[in-house]
């Protein structure tokens, strides 16, 4: 014998149980609609408002429902929304997000350093104490390994897969040389705290006038300017971690103590990173090893809660977000993405490879960041 069963609209199986303790019963749920949407009024469009509004007569939880889509039409990809009960009084959660992880990573490598040291000492200093004056606003580790493998190691392993082709063989054991011989000289040298940050933007603005022959040393300049402007927005880094474990902790609602038992997240300080290596095929399993770990125990992503009851609340958060915050992750990202290509065309230029010249006091027609 065949017998069919009907499905249960939600809204039915909302109004007959009590199945979200926010809204338990119907005259609750009645009455903690209408203080929700008090409260989250600021975040509605009218149009949405318009969409829901609800029709007499009508069910409880046909209302809950409307009650829902119209809450859910507030989330983006930088806010979202939790109900939550504190003490007895109800509380609208207000979330703002950083968007920027998209299983991609950013790294600007500065494996080309010593080189252009030879040749310009003067724009290898700038960059150099651009790097460690961000380092120490934010609170960041240069060339670090990103927990993914030794440098060195990697070189050597990579080393067994070239078929014998002579040319990248050579090329290889250069960067291996050079890891050898510069690269724990670099690791201290950039780790090492900077705060002059009026001499720097000077020494910038000097080299600008007087001292650009290229337009790679004019790209150079505004890619340091970047770099100082994300370096003096609010936040750092183990800010940004410290925050981005506790709301994980709470998303997935495990106890702080067991948070990395069973396998750690993706970290921010390793998808947006200063490396050495400025080789593709390190870059490709760098990437494939971030892609794993996100896939398997997923990313600490940054994002701010904010425990509102009243209309004053939710529209101060967006600004208290920018005011606390700041969004630096997002314009970090952007500044490094410019870093990976300035790298590569940093080394072009010393091999000769780039050539033009700039009359002096040029600037460099690179998109910058807005002050």
């Amino acid at each position: 014998m065949k017998i069919s069963l009907n499905p249960v609209p939600v809204f039915k199986v909302i109004e007959r149980t009590d199945m979200i303790k926010e809204f338990a019963g119907k005259k609750a749920m009645a009455e903690n609609m209408k203080k929700i949407i008090r409260i989250a009024k600021p975040l509605f469009k009218k149009e949405e408002l318009a969409k829901y509004k609800t029709v007499k007569p009508e069910s409880i939880g046909k209302t809950f429902l409307k009650f829902h889509q119209l809450m859910e039409s507030t989330r983006g990809s930088d806010f979202g929304y939790s109900i939550d009960m504190e003490d007895g009084k109800l509380v609208l959660c207000t979330h703002y997000y950083y968007p920027i992880y998209d299983y991609a990573f950013y790294v600007t490598p500065l494996q080309f350093l010593p080189d252009l040291a030879k040749k310009n000492l003067r724009l290898h200093n700038i960059i150099v104490d651009t790097v460690r004056y961000i380092a120490t606003r934010k609170a960041l580790t240069i060339l670090s390994d990103l927990g993914f493998y030794d440098i060195e190691e990697w070189i050597g392993e990579s080393m067994n897969y070239m078929d014998d082709d002579a040319k990248e063989l050579k090329e290889r054991t250069k960067d291996a040389e050079k890891h050898k011989k510069y690269y724990q000289k670099y690791y201290t040298l950039l780790n090492k705290p900077y705060t002059s940050r009026a001499s720097l933007v000077k020494r910038i603005r000097n080299y600008r006038s007087t001292s650009i022959t290229s337009p790679v040393e004019a790209t150079v300049m505004a890619w340091c300017t970047d770099l100082i402007k994300v370096a003096d927005m609010p936040g750092s880094m183990d800010n940004l971690i410290e925050s981005s474990i506790e709301m994980f902790c709470k998303e997935n609602k495990i106890d702080r103590e067991d948070f990395g038992e069973d396998g750690y997240p993706l970290f921010p300080d390793q998808w947006m990173a200063f490396t050495w290596l400025n080789i593709d095929s390190y870059h490709e399993s760098l990437g494939q090893w971030f892609g794993e770990i996100a896939g398997n125990f997923g990313t600490l992503e940054y994002h701010k809660e904010y425990k509102c009851t009243t209309q004053k609340q939710v529209k101060e958060c967006r600004s208290k977000f920018a005011k606390e915050c700041g969004f630096w992750p997002s314009d970090f990202t952007k500044v490094l993405e410019a870093g990976y290509h300035l790298a590569r065309d940093i080394e072009n230029h010393l091999k000769g490879k780039l050539i033009g010249t700039l009359s002096n006091g040029q600037e460099s027609t690179e998109r910058t960041i807005p002050a």
